[in-house]
């Protein structure tokens, strides 16, 4: 397979992937009405995380997300608390 093949297989892929994840988060959001997808996942990252070492760049770590992406959806859980 030469380059060209392969980086039209790569991009595909990529643009696959991304309209999935988007999707699914779209359902999550419909489904749970309290808290979103992103929340959700934010609570099962802290959850994995060593009890002590819980920080917000420990949490974007295991999200794979910013630091000032997870500070907002914090801030946004805080607010529902």
């Amino acid at each position: 397979m030469d380059n060209k093949n392969r980086l039209f297989l790569i991009s595909q892929t990529y643009a696959t992937l991304f309209s999935v994840t988007n999707k699914l988060q779209a359902i999550g959001d419909e489904t749970m009405k309290e808290l979103t997808s992103r929340q959700v996942m934010a609570l099962i990252a802290i959850v994995h995380i060593p009890e002590g070492e819980v920080t917000l760049n420990a949490i974007a770590s295991k999200l794979g997300a910013t630091k000032q992406s997870t500070a907002q959806i914090i801030n946004n859980l805080k607010k529902k608390c």
